[in-house]
Order: structure tokens, then C-alpha cells, then sequence
């Protein structure tokens, strides 16, 4: 069984799990689960900045639709914006909760085309705004279950063309945030993580009316710890094929591998076609080798605090 490229990495270290339902008074509930692929992002072109792009504006309209042949649990994929490259801004999360709320937009639009830049195309750079750097104070009790909860107290969304994701000079504040560079500044770097700083003004809320989500916690780390590891319950991938086959939202999950957290989201799975996915089988003797490894630093660490923090990894 796979489910779409992510499920099995999720099982070895997962922090959370959510299903998101949009709420809408033409619907009662259109409920949760469903999807395949990770959202990260990095449209382009901004404060001096060159525009960079990772994907086609290809049209991915249910018209000429490239995944409606796919095997499996693999309907509600049609609804998918593509997915740019988030690069090195930490910032996978937004990137993965802004594609479930584009694919809501695109479920109660069916005749809208899907491509980039298009009616569809949400800023992910907005929402991380919305959240902040520091991800505290923004009206949300737990930055990694409630941050789809933003769009709500918000009331609006951001077009990606009008508020692009992007690289520009940035640098450390004194308050641990990021603010703008000049280029020639010492302290300045230039990337992706530009896109921490708070770009929103009136120009850019130009509003996208958002359906109200609801999020439902499957399965969260009691300690609240996103970098630990293998905490999921055993039958967690039924679990999240049973919300799957009886509803029909995304789902998104927080999970280690190589000693990173990352986030993604689940829109189905194929049960069907065999596979031998190389990420999963690394990522399972990486594991087995770092807790080796770190076996062997502990018994060699002098310091008693030093020790136990190790063997607790």
C-alpha cells in the first residue's frame, strides 16, 4: 500500500495528523480528508527581486485533467493547485495548510481552471504573514493543529499574483524577527525566508473569499515536540485510509525524517500498485543508525545532562 508519496515517511516520526473541513451555509459540512501531494512554495518576483518559478502556468483544469487516470483512491487529486518550491524558509506548514485551502476553493469551483497565477492560486507568503516568524500571538492556541484557523479569523485570503512568494535581503532583528536588508549590508542574506517579513498591506488584501474550516486532531505528540520520533500509534495509516475512504478533505501531517520536520498534506492512496519507495527504506536505517550513534556518543559524554539529553533522541 502507498499512500501518495507521503504516508509511509509520516508513520516513523509522526508529530500530528489533522483532517480539515470547510464550512459553507450551502453546506452543512463537506468534512475531512483526502490528498497526495506536499505543498512548499516559491513562486516569485518581489521588493528587488528577479521572479523565479518551479512550475508551468500549464492549465490543470478538470478539462485536461493529468491525474484522472491515476489508480486508487485518487478522485479528489483533480482539485490540486500545482506546488512551487518553498526553498530554505522553514516554512512548509503555510505552504501545505494555503494548497488545502486552494483545493477547497477549487472543489466548490469545478469550472474554474487550475494553474498558476490564476483565480485559484493563493499567496502562501500571506499566510505565513498572517502567522509570523515567531508563530505566537497571532490568535491561534497551538501554532501546529490550528493554523488553518487563521483563514477564519482573518476573513480573506490573498492572491498569489498580487502578493508573491519570493527571495529578497533580509536580516536578524533585535526581536529575533526578520526585517528588510540592503544588499550591501554585512549582515544581509538573500533567499526565501524574506518571505517571513510582514509584507500585507491594503493593496495586498485585495479579498479572496475563504470557505470557515474546521480542523479535526486525529492523532497529536502529547508533548507538542514536532521534532519527535516514532510516537505515532501502530495502526495509524489505517486510521487515516479509513477518514480517507469516508470523507473527502485533506488531511495534514507533520512528521521527522533525517532529523528535519516537515509538513505535508494527503489528498489519497493506492493500495494496488507495488512499490519500493527509497525514501521510506533510508529513512528507516537512518534511524536505526543515528540511535546507534547516539548510543555511542551518551556512553562516551562525561557530563551527566549532555548524556541523557542524547539517549532521550
Amino acid at each position: 500500500m502507498r499512500l501518495f508519496v507521503y504516508l509511509f515517511v509520516c508513520l516513523f516520526g509522526l508529530s500530528s495528523v489533522l483532517s480539515f473541513e470547510a464550512t459553507a451555509s450551502e453546506k452543512a459540512a463537506v468534512s475531512s480528508f483526502k490528498s497526495f501531494v506536499a505543498r512548499s512554495g516559491m513562486p516569485a518576483n518581489g521588493v528587488g527581486v528577479t521572479a523565479e518559478k518551479n512550475f508551468s502556468l500549464q492549465d490543470y483544469s478538470v478539462q485536461s485533467n493529468p491525474w484522472e487516470n491515476l489508480p486508487g483512491h485518487s478522485h479528489m487529486i483533480k482539485h490540486i493547485m500545482p506546488s512551487p518550491d518553498q526553498g530554505g524558509a522553514g516554512s512548509c506548514l503555510y505552504m501545505a495548510l494555503t494548497g488545502i485551502a486552494e483545493w477547497h476553493l477549487a472543489k466548490k469551483n469545478p469550472s474554474t481552471p487550475i494553474y498558476g497565477d490564476g483565480p485559484l492560486d493563493l499567496s502562501e507568503r500571506a499566510l505565513m504573514n498572517l502567522a509570523g516568524v515567531q508563530e505566537e500571538g497571532n490568535g491561534v492556541e497551538n501554532w501546529k493543529t490550528d493554523s488553518i484557523l487563521l483563514f477564519n479569523k482573518n476573513n480573506y485570503g490573498v492572491l498569489n499574483k498580487h502578493f508573491r512568494y519570493t527571495k529578497g535581503h533580509y536580516k536578524t532583528g533585535a526581536e529575533g524577527n526578520y526585517v528588510h536588508a540592503d544588499p550591501g549590508d554585512r549582515e544581509a542574506y538573500y533567499g526565501q525566508s524574506y518571505n517571513w517579513i510582514n509584507g500585507l498591506t491594503d493593496s495586498t488584501r485585495r479579498a479572496v473569499k475563504m470557505p470557515k474550516f474546521r480542523r479535526d486532531v486525529i492523532f497529536a505528540d502529547p508533548e507538542s515536540n514536532q521534532w519527535n520520533a516514532g510516537i505515532a500509534p501502530a495502526n495509524i495509516a489505517e486510521q487515516i485510509k479509513d477518514r480517507l475512504d469516508r470523507y473527502s478533505a485533506p488531511v495534514l501531517i507533520i512528521y521527522n525524517h533525517y532529523g528535519y520536520w516537515h509538513a505535508v498534506g494527503i489528498y489519497g492512496y493506492d493500495e494496488a500498485t507495488e512499490t519500493d519507495c527509497s525514501f521510506v527504506t533510508n529513512n528507516i536505517k537512518y534511524f536505526a543508525s543515528r540511535s546507534t550513534e547516539l548510543e555511542e556518543e551518551a556512553a562516551n559524554t562525561v557530563d551527566e545532562t549532555s548524556r541523557s539529553r542524547k539517549l532521550a533522541l
